[in-house]
């Protein structure tokens, strides 16, 4: 991974945290300005516009972050009734960048159980489709190769206001957190999930063994042959691959841009 492409996977870490929330969280004044000024450098915004010393721990909607969102081309105000979407730039990004953004979707948004996670957003009562948001993220972790439930409504509720809403929610279990523990980051300063208690189908050693047959099979096989067999991302595979590269029961070959397995044994 190059230096410009940590640079913008840091940048859509901190673009996300302000995305799902709408505020500017920070433990300090002094932090908080620290964040303003960042985003104000990635998106060339002159820092004096934001106007001096920060007066609260928890900024929200500063004139910062409104020039921030404009320049995403997300809609102000809350987002049952603006209904947004992720960034075009962030759909087509590459699979690294995909994964920095998602693994925030989950530290953010998602309810983090052994065997599930869900991620949720909610909208109107009459909106009878899912929200953007939801539809985005299900083609993102496909993206990845990890497949989400449909989205559904999980429950009708009516706030405060006295406003209707419906909840919509995905989820992800079985084999699919297998990609998710293995390759996804999910530690920040302010909360830590222990990837260590989720309970998939498979269990690392069964995955490898699973790799491994697919290759004896075929004597020479390609990634995305793997992954489609075994209904898993290509990311999953070469995570694998190296414990039986390493015990010298495989060798990795490349083709032009094509990766393959050859059995050794």
């Amino acid at each position: 991974m190059n230096t410009d492409e940590n640079e913008i996977i840091n940048n859509v870490r901190l673009m996300n945290r302000v995305f799902c929330s709408y505020d500017f969280a920070a433990k300090s004044a002094k932090e908080a300005m620290t964040k303003s000024k960042i985003m104000c450098k990635i998106y060339k915004y002159d820092t004096s516009d934001y106007g001096g010393k920060a007066p609260y721990f928890m900024l929200k909607y500063p004139q910062t972050i409104g020039k921030f969102y404009t320049a995403l081309g997300i809609p102000a105000g809350k987002k049952v009734y603006t209904n947004p979407s992720v960034p075009k730039f962030i759909l087509e990004s590459n699979e690294n960048i995909t994964r920095a953004f998602l693994e925030r979707v989950i530290i953010n948004e998602g309810h983090v159980r052994p065997t599930i996670i869900s991620i949720g957003h909610s909208t109107s009562k009459d909106d009878k489709k899912p929200p953007n948001l939801i539809i985005n993220y299900i083609k993102m972790f496909n993206k990845l190769g990890i497949k989400t439930s449909k989205p559904s409504i999980m429950k009708h509720y009516i706030t405060d206001d006295g406003n209707r809403r419906a909840y919509w929610r995905i989820s992800i279990t079985g084999r699919n957190l297998d990609v998710i523990r293995d390759s996804f980051n999910l530690h920040t300063k302010q909360k830590s999930i222990d990837k260590r208690t989720f309970q998939s189908r498979w269990k690392p050693h069964h995955r490898i063994e699973q790799i491994l047959k697919e290759i004896h099979k075929k004597r020479v096989i390609n990634t995305k042959e793997i992954a489609s067999n075994l209904n898993v991302s290509g990311s999953l595979i070469s995570l694998y691959s190296k414990d039986l590269e390493a015990t010298g029961k495989v060798k990795k070959k490349k083709i032009g841009i094509r990766v393959f397995y050859e059995s050794v044994s």
